[in-house]
């Protein structure tokens, strides 16, 4: 029966997030997996000459990989890093050795979610001594007789507590170290209150030199601008693909803070308002956090609140390569569509009634007179871009407008109806 080497195996290691457990820690635990496995196989009567034919899981394989980098790591005489830095000394990142795997196999588990959570950290270990800077400096400032003697690797392993701390939630931080709710992950890496001590003083901008209110330069996020900065560099160098998105999330917050929004028609009302593009792989692309009116893009009309923010995160995309860009009635236009479509970034979204001035569809009235699934189409040229608007009929009359798609084909699909209560076939006409 094969043995999976759990997350917590690979964040024990200190090179890779852990604290007072070691490397030989890590053997030990992975000997007496090992030991384990082969008692259990001599039970079934299978012998360890059938060892090449038991299944090892990904995650046991990825951690071996990691293994094998912290032996060679330790031959070339490198400072071992946090979670988040498995780059070598000349910042390149480590490869797995050839004679582990074929070079098809490496292909393969350099696209595993544990590999790229590793191998993206180079960068961050560029920015994390100035984050070490700030965090030690306004320690100093706030308190010069209690210095916070904080260092590169202990900051990086409190940022993967923040991460496990995102997986195993709790009500409470200090519920990590009770008796009952333990999480061994933090617990292993920090005391309680050293833990406290860091994140009330983790900074990654010296509030010093912040722009005072009235100053062209002042920035309501000027104390997270180089975390915020960091991330969308990082977003921005992953491959698109093609069809992308462009919404805004909102992250729930009630507290004091001149950033939060008040929308009544969200589940949560208040909170931080951030405009996203990401993918359909799910992935984030580039963000952009609403923290004043967005000003016009420099070289791009300006064509109002909402469709600037898409520009904006348009710049993140290729140009020339029929990306296929999705977005609700809040941001579509007539003007942003042509816009977009002359780079060839082709979009389809809901449109307001009023964005469509002059169109000749029907009014809502005399279209549920004819059922519903009806719909109809018109198409025009809008400098030079043929532009297609759609209104179809499902429980009230839905507006469309694309660049690139149209109503054919038609298809049934599922509704559920109120009067039958059941699901009914809607046949599109």
């Amino acid at each position: 029966m094969p043995h999976v080497l759990l997350w917590k195996d690979f964040l024990a290691c200190p090179k890779y997030g852990g604290a007072n457990s070691g490397e030989s820690n890590v053997r030990i635990r992975c000997a007496n997996r090992e030991s384990n496995r082969r008692a259990s196989q001599k039970e079934l009567g299978i012998s360890d000459s059938s060892d090449d034919d038991v299944e090892i899981s990904d995650d046991e394989e990825d951690l071996r990989e990691m293994m094998e980098l912290i032996e060679d790591d330790e031959q070339n005489n490198q400072e071992y890093v946090g979670a988040l830095t498995p780059g070598n000394s000349k910042g390149k990142p480590n490869s797995v050795p050839k004679k582990s795997q074929p070079k098809s196999k490496q292909r393969n588990r350099r696209e595993t979610p544990l590999w790229k959570f590793v191998s993206t950290g180079e960068d961050t270990a560029r920015v994390m001594p100035e984050w070490l800077d700030q965090t030690s400096l306004y320690a100093l400032q706030e308190n010069p007789n209690k210095p916070l003697k904080l260092n590169v690797n202990e900051l990086e392993q409190f940022i993967g507590t923040l991460l496990a701390m995102y997986i195993v939630k709790l009500s409470n931080s200090r519920l990590y170290w009770s008796n009952n709710l333990q999480c061994v992950m933090v617990t292993e890496a920090f005391s309680r209150d050293r833990w406290e001590q860091i994140k009330s003083n983790l900074h990654c901008n010296d509030n010093s030199q912040a722009p005072k209110y009235g100053d062209p330069n002042y920035d309501k996020l000027y104390k997270i601008r180089p975390l915020i900065n960091h991330l969308q560099s990082k977003f921005r160098k992953i491959p698109m693909p093609q069809m992308l998105c462009v919404d805004e999330q909102f992250v729930p917050f009630k507290g004091k803070s001149s950033l939060k929004h008040y929308i009544p028609s969200k589940p949560h009302k208040w909170g931080y308002k951030i405009m996203a593009l990401c993918g359909s792989d799910g992935v984030l692309y580039d963000f952009h956090v609403c923290d004043s009116p967005l000003k016009p893009v420099e070289g791009e009309p300006d064509l109002g609140a909402s469709s600037n923010i898409v520009l904006q995160l348009a710049q993140t995309i290729p140009v020339g390569l029929n990306h296929l860009l999705y977005h609700d009635n809040w941001f579509t236009s007539l003007p942003l569509v042509t816009n977009l479509a002359k780079k060839q970034i082709y979009c389809l979204g809901t449109v307001r009634q009023v964005r469509l001035p002059g169109v000749p569809f029907h009014t809502d009235k005399e279209l549920m007179k004819k059922g519903r699934g009806t719909h109809e189409e018109v198409s025009t040229l809008v400098d030079c871009v043929e532009v297609r608007a759609v209104k179809w009929l499902d429980n009230k009359c839905v507006n469309l407008l694309s660049t690139f798609s149209s109503a054919l084909p038609l298809e049934e699909c599922k509704r559920f109806d109120k009067k039958k209560k059941e699901i009914t076939m809607i046949v599109l006409q």
